[in-house]
């Protein structure tokens, strides 16, 4: 039971958790309290927290949980209220909150976003390859193209450097020697699409969806690409100098001789992936060890 006032909140066998619980969520940092935690009894984190199981923490003693943090104060919040209000437009973030939800079983929760992803799918705007001339031709400049459905659409060659393309489905699209510098990618879906010889330099692909995408000769420069999906992008020989990938699943991921150089790989998921060549001097969050990468 928990004692209110008291400066110390005491939960079953044998671990006494503090009134405020100081959390590290994949290295994102959250505080909360045991109740809020566990507020689902039938939950993954209700279970954790239940005083019968041994919980890791980190250097400055926050419990530490191995999952993306991005998405946690979604749950969070969740918790706290009984609801949350989640952008019904943006596909990527409700698969991504769909995973993390999983994770935990708070299955009122997985059930409210799997009737989002649903309602989602049957309201995206499709447009041809005619109207995206038409945007590109128009006056008003960077390019709009958010949240809207471009897939299996043939793009190649076109400058869309700058445009808007947030939360956007460009799955299986032919994006080859598109020019993207700059673009606004995050939160779109980028799935087995073709970015060969693709430049986006500086391009915002913060949470967006790359799997399975070819990348090969990709320019990447300083681009972001925080918590991306990247499992098994074909990245060969691609300007990577800069780039910002700290948390992006880059699992069965192909690096062959790609140029790394002064990429941010903290916390990235590097299980399988293939660096064979690659340039990774300078390279932040992981260590070269026998000419092979280890995560640091």
């Amino acid at each position: 039971m928990e004692v209110e006032g008291d400066a110390r909140t005491r939960k079953s066998d044998s671990t006494v958790f503090p009134a405020v619980i100081r959390l590290n969520v994949g290295g994102t940092r959250f505080a909360t309290s045991l109740r809020t935690l566990t507020a689902d009894s039938s939950s993954m984190l209700a279970a954790m927290f239940s005083g019968r199981h041994t919980l890791s923490r980190d250097e400055d003693g926050c419990f530490f949980i191995d999952r993306d943090g991005t998405y946690f104060s979604y749950i969070l919040n969740y918790l706290r209220d009984g609801d949350v209000t989640i952008p019904a437009d943006d596909s990527h973030l409700l698969d991504s909150l769909h995973r993390e939800v999983s994770f935990y079983q708070i299955t009122a929760l997985e059930a409210k976003i799997e009737h989002l992803r649903e309602h989602s799918q049957h309201n995206s705007l499709r447009i041809s390859y005619k109207e995206v001339l038409t945007h590109l031709n128009s006056a008003s400049k960077p390019v709009q193209l958010a949240h809207l459905d471009l897939s299996w659409l043939d793009l190649s060659t076109l400058n869309l450097a700058g445009a808007n393309l947030q939360g956007s489905n460009l799955s299986h699209c032919n994006l080859s020697l598109c020019n993207l510098q700059g673009a606004n990618l995050s939160h779109a879906d980028l799935s087995n699409a073709n970015l060969q010889n693709a430049d986006l330099k500086d391009a915002d692909l913060n949470s967006a969806s790359l799997k399975m995408a070819r990348l090969t000769g990709a320019v990447l420069k300083k681009a972001v690409l925080r918590n991306s999906e990247m499992e098994s992008a074909k990245l060969s020989g691609a300007d990577l100098r800069q780039a910002d990938l700290q948390s992006a699943n880059l699992k069965n991921a192909c690096f062959l001789v790609a140029n790394l150089d002064g990429a941010n790989m903290l916390s990235a998921s590097l299980e399988g992936a293939n660096l064979d060549r690659a340039n990774v001097n300078n390279i932040r969050g992981i260590t070269l060890v026998s000419s092979r990468l280890l995560e640091g």
